[in-house]
């Protein structure tokens, strides 16, 4: 069972792990499986290839693009990002930065996907509103989509962002 560095623990109010995966991918020869399986990587991880279809907002020019792209460059920077997250490395370095410094002191734009089943809108937003503080500095945004919010409704969220900047 995986506990963020944050203390968060989900499973027994969702009835399911909703960061189970972040410990297969902070291991090491995640990378490998990730270039021996590449295309079932893509759709949904089976180790064993089995395949469902990928989501249409990842065009094949994006997906021939991202595949080259890691497969040449390799998967392990991205994947320390889970190893981060699960690790001890973020927590002991944020203890070194001063009380005063905890909170963010420019604006903050968070974007939210209500359809996101592992990274839940509602709970991040509590999250975030609270880690803010009474600085009034935050922006939120909930996006009808999965967890890519990026690419399954960029328009909406490019809008939002540029009316967010130009606000500034």
């Amino acid at each position: 069972m995986c506990t963020l560095k944050l203390g968060l623990r989900w499973p027994p109010f969702l009835g399911y792990e909703n960061f189970g995966f972040f410990d297969y991918l902070a291991r090491d020869g995640t990378d490998q499986d990730i270039v021996d399986h590449t295309e079932s990587f893509w759709d949904i991880w089976y180790i064993n290839d089995r395949r469902v279809a990928t989501g249409d907002f990842v065009t094949p020019k994006e997906r021939a693009f991202q595949t080259e792209f890691y497969n040449q460059n390799g998967w392990t920077a991205p994947l320390n990002w889970y190893k981060i997250i699960i690790g001890d490395v973020d927590r002991e370095d944020n203890k070194r930065i001063p009380q005063e410094n905890t909170l963010p002191q420019k604006p903050v734009f968070f974007g939210s996907a209500s359809r996101d089943y592992y990274s839940l809108s509602a709970l991040w937003f509590e999250f975030t509103i609270t880690s803010m503080g009474s600085n009034g500095t935050l922006t939120t945004r909930e996006y009808n989509s999965g967890h890519c919010v990026q690419m399954q409704a960029k328009d909406e969220a490019n809008k939002d962002l540029l009316q967010w900047i130009e606000g500034l």
